[in-house]
């Protein structure tokens, strides 16, 4: 669910910036947004991984 909050926060930055402002770097924020929801994404793949250990122990 985060994943998608800040991919649809990306997409409304990248959106705006180049239909309305023709420029992406006039609003910078869509970066940051992206690398939130990619670090999200690496550490639920971390996790099941993880999981996917121990259940395999155990």
């Amino acid at each position: 669910m985060v994943i998608g909050q800040y991919s649809g926060f990306t997409l409304l930055f990248i959106y705006y910036g180049i239909t309305q402002l023709g420029n992406l770097m006039d609003m910078p924020q869509w970066i940051s947004f992206a690398i939130i929801a990619g670090c999200v994404a690496m550490g639920l793949r971390k996790a099941g991984r993880a999981n996917a250990l121990r259940s395999s122990v155990a």
